[in-house]
């Protein structure tokens, strides 16, 4: 299915509005977000049943929770062969993850922990980065994630690093504006400033979501409302790197009339309409295979 403007605005797919997006919901109507380890140990079933249905009447994206890229573990091999084959069935746009680790020497935190933002650290991601995408064939996409703890050594910004790693790699930013916003307020920095060192095209993907605010120390949340500011945030990440799919996350329980009153009235629209576009799975397939890696892990 290719891309139109209306396929630049997303939701997150919830097992529990499989019946309502086939059924209640006009087709193309939006880009679908479906988190890759929900189908990945299916051999046939209704999870995987539905989601062939609905890659035939929506863009897909799919958003993984379980990589672990940035542990000093092997990536998991098992997992990586079942995301490609996952790949391969559904042929998603964009196939991300998070900028994190959640796990080292086999044991597993359940959250994810941000990275020290050290230059030293880059050329390790950077040959693993390449390898993955070696092994998945296909681009591949990195988000950042909100910080609720500082490194003494980070010798560089959110953006910047994330910049750095991706550069020549053919792999993109799934930019979180939220995240970006939380983790600016929470380490005393100005996001917008942060967000201006994007650069252009290197945005696959965009997630918004709402925050909540602790006695002035902010977490990043899938429900309630979202700040004016976060919005503004994503309008000018908006105009410097390119319209790309922006994904509004929401808590598993919330209807999906939630997320609809929560687009009404904001001004992307004009952001996204003025910004340059091109098809998005085209890009990132011409800019993954200009890049000849022959990496290891």
């Amino acid at each position: 299915m290719s891309f139109s403007l209306k396929n630049f605005w997303g939701v997150g797919l919830r097992p529990h509005h499989y019946e309502s997006w086939l059924f209640d919901t006009p087709p193309g109507k939006c880009t679908l977000e479906a988190i890759s380890e929900n189908y990945l140990y299916h051999n046939g079933g209704p999870a995987l049943y539905y989601l062939d249905q609905l890659v035939e009447r929506f863009p897909l994206v799919l958003h993984g929770v379980s990589l672990n890229f940035g542990s000093a573990d092997p990536i998991d091999r098992n997992y990586i062969q079942r995301l490609k084959k996952l790949i391969k069935r559904v042929k998603p746009s964009v196939v991300s993850d998070h900028l994190s680790f959640s796990a080292i020497g086999g044991k597993h935190s359940h959250s994810l922990i941000p990275l020290p933002r050290d230059p030293k650290y880059l050329k390790s991601l950077r040959s693993r980065l390449l390898w993955l995408q070696d092994e998945l064939d296909h681009p591949f996409t990195l988000e950042n994630i909100p910080r609720y703890l500082q490194y003494k050594n980070n010798e560089m910004s959110e953006v910047s690093f994330i910049m750095e790693l991706i550069e020549g790699t053919g792999a993109g930013l799934l930019m979180d504006v939220n995240n970006l916003y939380v983790t600016c307020s929470n380490e005393g920095s100005d996001p917008v400033a942060e967000i201006a060192k994007l650069k252009p095209g290197c945005v696959n993907q965009y997630h918004i979501a709402a925050h909540m605010d602790a006695e002035g120390f902010l977490y990043d949340t899938h429900s309630g409302k979202i700040k004016p500011e976060v919005w503004q945030l994503l309008n000018k990440a908006i105009s410097l790197s390119g319209a790309a799919p922006i994904v509004l996350e929401r808590d598993d329980h919330e209807p999906l009339s939630a997320t609809w009153e929560d687009w009404d009235g904001q001004s992307i629209a004009p952001a996204v309409e003025s910004a340059s576009r091109v098809n998005i799975a085209t890009k990132l397939s011409d800019r993954y295979h200009s890049v000849s890696s022959g990496a290891s892990l």
